[in-house]
């Protein structure tokens, strides 16, 4: 899990913080204080996508969507600063957005709570990750790998028409490359995948698989890095 581990370094008020001794009190300070203006700029923009006028931090606050206009990310500054706090969304639209922050340099900024497709892909978009103190990062397991043969994107296109999908869903020919897509986002990162589809540990999976079976709506049900399961009613506000 290499890329996990510089991933690590997360400032109060995000927590966790892990500095190397060369690094100075006052070069520490500043730190914090950029991802704090930047945090406290994209908090007042709910469900929005904003670019700051100096294009120098890209807010994302909703669901990852298909339909949500994404021009801001091809114009964010390199080395620029993503502020997001989702609910998650649409696996695929996730990846090829976090691929562009890639591209970007961007470092991430997560703040209130990153779900579902949000902390599979936004979480680890680019070389650098902060997470704000507090913040809830949780999966209920990753996307379906869906391979379509030949055929298959007109059968989808068709079930479209007969019976629309929801709002801002992705494309068939995008659905059909979930699975090609994924692989390749890990890959690129050099991560396994393997703590988007269950938990880490023996006890939370135990825990997990018992509120899962207990539970009407499976997908209601998260887990968290730590010992932790949490049922999810509802999409935060």
């Amino acid at each position: 899990m290499r890329i996990w581990q510089t991933r690590a370094s997360v400032l109060s008020p995000f927590c966790g913080i892990v500095l190397a001794s060369a690094i100075s009190h006052e070069a520490a300070s500043f730190e914090l204080d950029k991802f704090s203006l930047a945090t406290s700029y994209c908090s007042n923009f709910k469900n929005a996508i904003k670019l700051s006028e100096d294009r120098t931090i890209l807010c994302f606050d909703g669901p990852i969507t298909s339909d949500r206009d994404i021009a801001a990310f091809y114009d964010l500054k390199q080395n620029g600063f993503f502020v997001v706090r989702s609910p998650g969304g649409f696996a695929p639209v996730g990846i090829i957005l976090s691929n562009i922050l890639l591209e970007k340099k961007a470092t991430v900024v997560v703040y209130d709570y990153c779900l579902s497709a949000c902390a599979s892909y936004f979480l680890i978009a680019s070389s650098a990750t902060y997470v704000a103190k507090n913040t809830v990062v949780a999966w209920h397991g990753g996307p379906p790998s869906i391979y379509c043969g030949t055929g298959d994107i007109e059968r989808m296109q068709k079930s479209y028409r007969d019976t629309p999908p929801p709002q801002g869903s992705p494309p068939p020919e995008v659905v059909c490359k979930t699975g090609e897509l994924s692989y390749a986002f890990f890959k690129q990162r050099g991560i396994d995948e393997r703590h988007i589809h269950k938990p880490q540990t023996p006890y939370t999976k135990k825990m997990f698989d018992m509120a899962v079976r207990e539970t009407p709506n499976k997908r209601n049900i998260f887990w968290m890095w730590t010992h932790k399961i949490t049922e999810i009613t509802s999409s935060p506000k």
